[in-house]
């Protein structure tokens, strides 16, 4: 039996679910551009304001693959680009009681023991940079004299020249970078495993989880002394926030109060997206007049596609999976034009799941049941007997 790859296709074009690393994208052209710009916009090397916008569209519509695209373009194929730290949740609801402390560990989770470690040499290599810059500003024998009163000097005015908000979580970073281990259990659990002085001793609260989390993301692209910071910026994408609306109220509240508080906290360098399953009066109708107020661009529509629209669209999502160099005599390939169009003919509403759950089944049926060769094509009147005989 004839193999995907014998069509052309190294993995299969017509995945229902996005894996992990989305590094394609078609169509759409100008919602991609929108949010391109936004994930652009919150670098230190450009605007570097925090963003704060809603993609929303109806089920299939390319929600999820837009949240991951993005999340692959700053962690993977453009990483050396953003310099950055890009967060997706694939859903607000991380357990059967929701509150935002649940969504604190969730995200620090995400991040992972490694990473705190990874930003924690990376610091204390910043603030030991910064150190040694200041006293090389100086005149040398001052320098000396300082350092024989005191061996720490340019290291505590380093120190001090950090925001009092931010010390504790630098010192408790710095704590880690020394081998106290029991500040992973700290960050990773809110368990009260340290006592650093200012900073909550225990983070069991949806306060203290906004207040923390809000905090290591600042660490994240703290600038310290004349030292670049470890991140040029923040993403946290959470996907499927429709599942808010099966909360209880007061549930729905303490996750909307974190995102405020979260957002009042992270003025730069910071992007929150947030993607909901639904139409805009939905969202005006649900979303608190508070956060509405928040929302830093107008929200962004994946809408359905025109017939024409889809098949660009499908044009352009086969070229984008296709082997490089494999030879095709027209763009649909495996399909021909006018099974393209019949399939199309069948959706009602033309999103990319319903598109790709149809011509995956036309395409799977076709190999298995009726024999389709490498070099042939799916025309419409086979399109047409696997459809209808599948009820479709």
């Amino acid at each position: 039996m004839p193999e995907l790859s014998d069509f052309g296709f190294d993995e299969h074009p017509f995945s229902l679910v996005p894996g992990s690393g989305v590094t394609h994208w078609a169509g759409m052209e100008y919602e991609r551009s929108l949010l391109s710009d936004i994930v652009e916009s919150v670098l230190t090397s450009d605007t570097g304001l925090s963003e704060f916008v809603i993609v929303f569209g109806s089920y299939g519509a390319g929600k999820s693959h837009a949240l991951k695209y993005l999340t692959t373009a700053i962690s993977d194929t453009r990483a050396d680009h953003f310099k950055a730290c890009a967060i997706y949740l694939p859903k607000v609801r991380v357990d059967q009681k929701v509150d935002f402390v649940r969504l604190y560990k969730e995200i620090v989770r995400e991040l992972g023991r490694g990473f705190f470690r990874h930003l924690a040499s990376k610091i204390s290599q910043q603030i030991d940079s910064a150190a040694d810059a200041l006293g090389d500003e100086m005149d040398r024998e001052k320098e000396k004299e300082l350092r024989r009163q005191d061996p720490k000097y340019f290291l505590n005015k380093v120190l001090e020249s950090v925001n009092d908000e931010d010390r504790p979580t630098i010192e408790l970073l710095r704590m880690l970078e020394s081998g106290e281990e029991k500040v992973l259990t700290y960050l990773l659990e809110g368990r009260p495993a340290v006592g650093e002085p200012g900073f909550t001793p225990i983070i069991d609260t949806d306060y203290a989880a906004t207040r923390a989390l809000a905090s290591i993301f600042r660490a994240m692209t703290l600038k310290i002394g004349n030292q670049e910071p470890t991140h040029q910026a923040v993403y946290l994408f959470i996907d499927e926030v429709e599942d808010m609306w099966d909360l209880k109220p007061v549930e729905q509240m303490a996750i909307w109060n974190g995102i405020r508080e979260l957002l009042n906290r992270l003025p730069q360098s910071f992007c929150l997206i947030l993607a909901f399953t639904g139409d805009a009066a939905l969202l005006e109708a649900t979303i608190p007049q508070a956060i509405a107020e928040r929302i830093s661009r107008q929200n962004i529509e994946l809408q359905s596609l025109d017939a024409e629209g889809a098949k660009a669209f499908i044009r352009e999502h086969l070229s984008n999976f296709r082997q490089e160099n494999f030879p095709v005599s027209q763009p649909y390939y495996p399909f021909t034009e006018e099974a393209i169009d019949y399939v199309l003919e069948t959706i009602v509403v033309m999103v990319p799941r319903r598109i790709f759950r149809s011509l995956r089944t036309v395409l799977e049926r076709a190999i298995r049941r009726e024999g389709l060769q490498p070099n042939d094509e799916i025309d419409a009147q086979m399109a047409e007997e696997i459809l209808v005989t599948m009820g479709m």
